[in-house]
């Protein structure tokens, strides 16, 4: 974490692979407001976690998923 304030102070991205509750990405958008904060997680019910912030995505699928990967 001392390293990533710099990095993700304005216009940055972080994408978490395997959402399940959602906490880390409120988390780290409640830390960072500039940024998109996205997720990938195959339970439909976490895109649910993007109604509680407005820069949190999160993107239903696979990580093993070479279509999904590929269209994300």
């Amino acid at each position: 974490e001392k390293k990533l304030p710099s990095v993700l102070d304005s216009n940055s991205c972080l994408l978490e692979i395997g959402v399940h509750k959602g906490g880390s990405l409120q988390y780290w958008a409640d830390k960072y407001h500039n940024s998109v904060i996205g997720g990938i997680d195959i339970d439909q019910r976490c895109k649910g976690i993007e109604t509680t912030n407005n820069n949190i995505r999160v993107f239903t699928g696979s990580q093993n998923d070479k279509a999904f990967r590929t269209n994300y």
